[in-house]
């Protein structure tokens, strides 16, 4: 994705682009691609979403998941009182 937001949206700010002008008003510049570039940034977004929050045993969410669960059972285990839970 970074690498086709570089080679595509460099070129349109430039006014170099071999693809078609875009319909909107900016044409070329900055506005021209912060235009055009609103796509390429949603995806990233749901991209680092997925990263951070999404399931499988890759995800951040899990990673975490698997380092704690031996300090919080350690945890458990040293405080009187508590009853660590089955499972």
């Amino acid at each position: 994705m970074i690498v086709a937001m570089l080679s595509t949206k460099i070129s349109l700010y430039l006014g170099t682009s071999p693809l078609p002008l875009p319909p909107a008003p900016p044409k070329i510049g900055v506005w021209a691609v912060l235009h055009e570039i609103r796509s390429e940034y949603a995806q990233i977004m749901v991209v680092l979403y997925l990263l951070i929050n999404g399931p499988g045993k890759s995800s951040l969410d899990a990673i975490l998941a698997r380092v704690r669960t031996p300090r919080a059972r350690k945890l458990i285990a040293q405080t009187p009182g508590l009853v660590p839970a089955r499972g």
